[in-house]
């Protein structure tokens, strides 16, 4: 109880500025908590929230690649090579068919909304034309989300999946009725849908996440020398590709992997400081500056000039509102970080102050 009467202090401080949708979702998953475990989850109070313009990236129908050794396995990594390695990058959102056909979205603000029948609206109004194939669980997709932008989708289930910048999604546009799998290439928010009867797989090219109905983050970008799953409510277990241990993972927790030294870690955390990035803002707590610099690189779609083995001890704490331009992020920065920036043409140069 001293827990609760904590949080609603937090919230009453700081009410000013919070959406409703957002207080709605504290809210429910402060219920939530209570129920499970009789536990109260620390949520920390959403100030000064603005929400950064949400683009639609792009979907693309295309046919399955299945596994030699298990007519049920997808080859995911070959659907993502050979479909996609060699077309040309567009800054719109584009859906490629399985005949290779292309459609260019550039709605601004944009929900990708997959019905029970597979048929596929954005803002409500539902996308047809001859490169349309028939909806199927045989068939799949690929959501592409660039650099300075993000997405959402909700699936054919009711699965909504948040997507973040310079991601990928691949999934069916209906899921067949023994289990439901996708693969995510960069980091994505998701709210499964409950079903016992058919359990939702979640892939990276190194990790296999296991759910039935949960919310959690995953973070697996191509370059970065880790992936994490953080776990919001609910539980999920997750495991190496190609390993059968598994690590259960509890609300409130991150698993770390690091592909080079293959190194796992399980630790407690605070939650929205890994899921603030879908409501418009950046929380940061000890964390590496050159891993700030990262995510602000691919939230703008800027190049950020840095040596990272001179950050490598300096650390940020703090909230970044995501609706300011960048050089005010990069002022801000600077002002919290030993650090100052000069703005180029294509670039901004980022030093350690002497």
């Amino acid at each position: 109880m001293d827990e609760y009467r904590k949080i609603v202090r937090m919230i009453k401080v700081e009410e000013e500025g919070i959406p409703p949708e957002i207080k709605k979702e504290l809210w429910q998953n402060i219920k939530a908590s209570i129920v499970q475990k009789n536990r109260i989850d620390r949520l920390k109070a959403f100030a000064g929230y603005a929400a950064a313009t949400v683009l639609l990236a792009a979907t693309a129908a295309i046919y399955p690649y299945l596994d030699r050794h298990d007519k049920d396995e997808i080859n995911f990594e070959a659907i993502l090579a050979e479909n996609f390695a060699n077309k040309e990058v567009t800054e719109n959102v584009v859906v490629v068919f399985p005949d290779n056909g292309m459609i260019e979205i550039e709605d601004k603000n944009a929900e990708l909304v997959l019905d029970k029948q597979g048929k596929m609206s954005v803002n409500s109004k539902i996308i047809e034309g001859k490169k349309l194939s028939k909806p199927s669980a045989a068939a799949y997709n690929q959501l592409i989300v660039p650099y300075g932008k993000t997405s959402s989708i909700i699936m054919s289930d009711g699965t909504k999946i948040w997507v973040n910048a310079g991601s990928r999604v691949v999934y069916p546009t209906i899921f067949n009725e023994r289990r439901r799998e996708i693969y995510v290439e960069g980091e994505v928010y998701l709210e499964v849908a409950h079903n016992p009867d058919c359990p939702f797989i979640l892939k990276t090219n190194e990790l296999e996440v296991n759910v039935l109905g949960t919310s959690f983050n995953v973070e697996a970008y191509k370059n970065d020398d880790y992936q994490s799953v953080v776990l919001a409510a609910g539980s999920v277990s997750v495991k190496k590709i190609n390993n059968k241990d598994n690590t259960t993972i509890k609300p409130n927790q991150k698993f770390t992997f690091e592909p080079n030294t293959q190194i796992t870690r399980l630790e407690n955390v605070d939650v929205l400081n890994f899921i603030s990035w879908k409501y418009g803002f950046l929380i940061f707590e000890k964390e590496k500056l050159y891993n700030v610099l990262k995510k602000i690189e691919r939230y703008y779609n800027i190049r950020l000039s840095y040596n990272p083995e001179k950050m490598k001890h300096i650390s940020l704490s703090g909230k970044l509102d995501l609706k300011d331009d960048i050089e005010e992020t990069c002022k801000i920065i600077s002002i919290t970080a030993p650090v100052e920036y000069v703005i180029g043409e294509n670039e901004i140069i980022i030093n350690v102050k002497p």
